[in-house]
């Protein structure tokens, strides 16, 4: 016996989307949504039917429950927009509402599902020819938790259709940011709010949606994260300029491989790295790029080159990745690697793939160390911004709090009134707008040579050094100085050695970009310093 026909689901169409899907509805409400539909008893073979995602076999009495429906299973899938995608040659599975993915993992999929099945107390009825059909719930679940494990695997799953859509990305001239109220666009002519469905063959990732409403506002230098960027660049135009830039480059969400640079940020006052210090602002600058693209993660002290699992914590959908407090022996060569050739992402019990070159997130780099940057090709790699201490210095015990001191409240907190939100984002937007019209602007560097210096050698070693006031061209005896510098400072350290002071005044011709000959005249070392 057919049923009249409803508005929702349609059965014998697997491809079709009900359009009481929204992407705001859990499974829960989707679940009764589809409940709702119209299903009809499907003749499957002369003797075996199907209603909804369940089996029956025509007996005397009627019909007789046999088990799960596979295809009935799948036709739900679909029709809440349940997709798959390909990641290298490796299965990813989505679902799609409303022009917007998600990434979903197997048990998401199965737990969409066993909620659809399990949230319904009440009895399975439907009419057969001129006989009520009745199968108790109880029994329902039974069936599905013994068959459950024939649906939840890469081989049922790759019956789901392909995502045709493809996702809405930044080019090299325009890019977008994606609010609750609509996506922003950027070029260098204009900023515009656009609604979703401006774009319909494109799809926009999930995580990547900012949870508040956009409204642009040019009247933003009043605004707590304006005069942070003027604080932390100690209110220096050509400095604060390289801020911007470096905050537009960070959000602009293209990156060409034989150009993309790690943003470096380091403390601007001279640091031992055995007392290192934090408070400069850089944790706050990372959290505000966060506000707007998806940023992951990753301990910089727990970081390791060896480890193949270092970058499991980044998913298709990272924008930017943060690797925090990087460690004295973070290897920087390894991640130059990557961002030209893209990253190598394995996680335990999954299939490993890659992040190509031109799809690989952006970084940042907090750490109170300064890492290598000899080479031409380090340092092309390197966008180094440097925090002054303007908070820093506000602390005195370590219990206070500068910035909230200072700006009033918690940056990036329900503290912020709409006002101050709206500001924030429009000074974000101008920082996109002005990278995608003047590119990168790298300020001179102010401490990061000295830093290197300092934390490569000591700080009785750069300040001696520093008094010594070589002169190029000049010859210096390396057992004279040594011997100087050791009485002064390395009296009681038998391990100690001329060599290991050798190395270190090299190390210093380096930072300092001067060019050192090491030779020997009756049987003495000695050293020249010139110009590269």
């Amino acid at each position: 016996m057919k049923q009249k026909k409803k508005r929702g689901l349609n059965m014998s169409n697997p491809h079709s989307t009900p359009d009481f899907v929204s992407q705001n509805e859990d499974n829960k409400d989707l679940g009764k949504s589809l409940k709702s539909a119209p299903y009809e008893v499907l003749k499957l073979s002369p003797n075996e039917y199907c209603y909804d995602i369940w089996i029956f076999q025509q007996g005397k009495e009627g019909l007789d429950f046999k088990g799960v429906y596979r295809n009935g299973i799948l036709n739900i899938l679909i029709a809440s927009g349940f997709r798959r995608m390909y990641r290298d040659q490796s299965p990813v599975y989505v679902r799609e509402v409303n022009n917007i993915v998600e990434e979903i993992r197997k048990p998401q999929i199965q737990d969409f599902i066993s909620s659809y099945i399990f949230e319904d107390s009440s009895d399975l009825v439907f009419q057969f020819k001129d006989k009520t059909i009745t199968e108790k719930r109880e029994r329902l679940k039974d069936v599905y938790l013994k068959q459950s494990h024939l649906f939840f695997n890469d081989s049922f799953l790759n019956n789901l259709p392909a995502c045709t859509k493809t996702q809405l990305k930044d080019t090299v001239n325009e890019a977008y940011l994606f609010f609750k109220n609509g996506l922003v666009k950027v070029n260098k002519q204009e900023i515009k709010l656009l609604p979703y469905n401006t774009f319909q063959d494109h799809f926009v990732w999930k995580e990547q949606i900012i949870k508040r409403d956009f409204e642009y506002n040019s009247d933003h230098r009043d605004s707590e994260f304006s005069k942070f960027i003027r604080n932390v660049s100690n209110n220096d135009l050509v400095r604060l300029a390289g801020f911007t830039s470096g905050l537009g480059y960070l959000i602009h969400n293209y990156n060409d491989p034989a150009k993309g640079q790690a943003v470096i940020c380091y403390d601007e006052e001279l640091t031992d790295s055995d007392k290192p210090m934090g408070g400069k602002g850089k944790g706050v600058f990372a959290k505000a790029v966060a506000e707007v693209r998806k940023l992951d993660k990753i301990d910089g002290k727990k970081f390791s080159s060896s480890d193949k699992f270092s970058f499991q914590e980044i998913k298709v959908t990272t924008q930017i990745i943060l690797i925090d407090d990087a460690k004295r022996d973070f290897d920087f060569d390894r991640l130059n690697s990557a961002l030209t050739d893209g990253l190598n992402i394995e996680r335990k019990y999954e299939h490993a793939y890659t992040i190509k070159g031109q799809n690989a997130p952006k970084v940042i780099i907090t750490s109170n160390l300064i890492m290598p940057y000899e080479g031409t090709t380090r340092l092309r790699r390197q966008f180094i911004l440097e925090f002054g201490s303007h908070y820093s210095k506000l602390i005195k015990d370590g219990t206070e709090e500068p910035i909230m001191e200072q700006h009033g409240g918690r940056f990036f907190s329900d503290e912020w009134d709409k006002s101050e939100w709206d500001k924030f984002y429009s000074y974000l937007v101008d920082a996109l707008q002005i990278y995608l019209k003047f590119g990168l602007s790298q300020p001179p560097l102010i401490s990061v040579h000295k830093n290197r210096l300092m934390q490569q050698t000591s700080s009785e070693f750069y300040g001696w050094i520093g008094a010594q006031q070589l002169v190029l061209g000049k010859t210096y005896f390396v057992n004279e100085l040594f011997t100087e510098f050791k009485q002064q400072y390395y009296s009681d350290d038998t391990t100690f050695k001329q060599r290991k002071f050798s190395e270190w005044v090299k190390k210093y011709a380096n930072t300092s970009k001067l060019k050192i000959e090491f030779k020997t005249t009756n049987g003495k070392n000695y050293f020249v310093l010139s110009k590269i």
